[in-house]
């Protein structure tokens, strides 16, 4: 067997592992009597956050910036609010083109202007995710019960938290605990 083929071989097993590991947690997430009894919560639960999400995007044609555009709610510290850049909706397009020229490498002026650009000239966002964290009976990863409006149903997320370094879970985690304590 010459070294494509071994090394071709190799990439599908390791494929094969991965999507194999993949299928098996979710399988035993999904099975977890924390995560569904998460899930069957957040579905009642998160009800009004989400239909206030939808009014603010009624009226404004965007999601908000932040859960802070809304009507307080004490349940809603549960849930992480998450907006992506990709899906920014601007309030002009000069406003565009100054946050495009921003880009690039960053010095702590150019990230205080872009920080004040970003309050001024960002509209809201054409789409959201709320996730709240679950911690799994058996399992020790991170896992989230996740809510996105561009496929609007409820679902797991998961990442190992291998102490090596920070993760997006990781951050996520500060993220919600930052929120839940303003």
């Amino acid at each position: 067997m010459n070294k494509t083929r071994v090394g071709l071989a190799t990439f599908v097993f390791v494929i094969v592992c991965l999507f194999s590991y993949h299928k098996l947690t979710r399988y035993l997430l999904v099975s977890d009597r924390n995560i569904s009894s998460a899930l069957s919560t957040a579905k009642t639960e998160a009800l009004p956050l989400i239909d206030d999400l939808e009014d603010y995007h009624r009226a404004r044609g965007v999601y908000p910036r932040s859960i802070k555009q809304l009507p307080k709610n004490r349940l809603w510290g549960k849930y992480l609010y998450q907006t992506n850049d990709l899906n920014v909706a601007y309030q002009s397009l000069d406003c565009q083109k100054r946050m495009r020229d921003l880009m690039g490498w960053q010095t702590s002026e150019k990230r205080q202007k872009m920080a004040e650009t970003r309050d001024e000239c960002i509209l809201g966002y054409s789409q959201f995710v709320i996730k709240s964290q679950v911690r799994p009976a058996h399992l020790q990863i991170s896992a989230f019960v996740v809510f996105e409006s561009a496929n609007p149903k409820w679902d797991v997320d998961w990442c190992n938290n291998s102490g090596e370094g920070r993760d997006h879970c990781y951050d996520d985690l500060l993220k919600l605990q930052e929120e839940n304590q303003q």
